[in-house]
């Protein structure tokens, strides 16, 4: 039985960013205990699986070589999101310079093999409110790319799905188009 699931939501006390922080930099967590904070709760980050890895190793490549030095691409690196979020999204775009921890993503990107339901549901009103204006859900399963645009305080305006054969422009920068194809894996 998990207790946890027991105690009422009301009780729970939710941790600050600033607190996850200072465990952090006290050591309290070891190389192995994979954690991100979201929404004031330490929640385990999800072991990659290979396609996973070589599509972070991929995309962020292909932004690194059209972007160079417009945009600095980072991976699995936290972001203050919220006072209550720190999440560490597969891969980011940065102004170049912007400082160890961002303050406003241009892009973030998950890789969804398995994770499509929480990136979608938990994920996306974090970095709408966190203010990131184009959140993309690469879809290796569906071999689809999911755009979200527009963020409000609770979620994004708009979403389009983009398949095969589709391109996607970049909102922070509306010269640089990728292709679908160039995100999903080789077939």
């Amino acid at each position: 039985m998990q207790v946890a699931r027991l105690i009422d939501p009301e009780r729970v006390v939710r941790l600050r960013r600033d607190v996850f922080v200072r465990m952090i930099e006290a050591g309290m967590f070891h190389d192995n205990d994979r954690v991100h904070l979201i929404d004031g709760v330490l929640v385990q980050m999800s072991p990659q699986n290979d396609p996973h890895a070589r599509a972070i190793v991929r995309i962020s490549n292909l932004l690194a070589r059209r972007l160079g030095e417009r945009a600095d691409v980072a991976c699995q690196v936290p972001f203050n999101a919220s006072e209550y979020s720190r999440p560490e999204p597969d891969i980011a775009l940065w102004p170049p310079g912007d400082g160890p921890v961002p303050s406003q993503p241009l892009l973030v990107i998950e890789i969804a093999d398995s994770s499509v339901r929480d990136d979608r549901l938990i994920m996306a009103p974090i970095y709408a409110s966190a203010g990131v204006q184009q959140y993309w859900i690469v879809s290796l399963r569906a071999g689809l790319v999911e755009v979200h645009t527009v963020p409000t305080g609770d979620g994004y305006q708009r979403l389009e799905t983009r398949g095969p054969g589709a391109a996607i422009t970049l909102v922070a920068f509306p010269d640089v188009e990728i292709l679908v194809d160039e995100l999903l894996p080789p077939s």
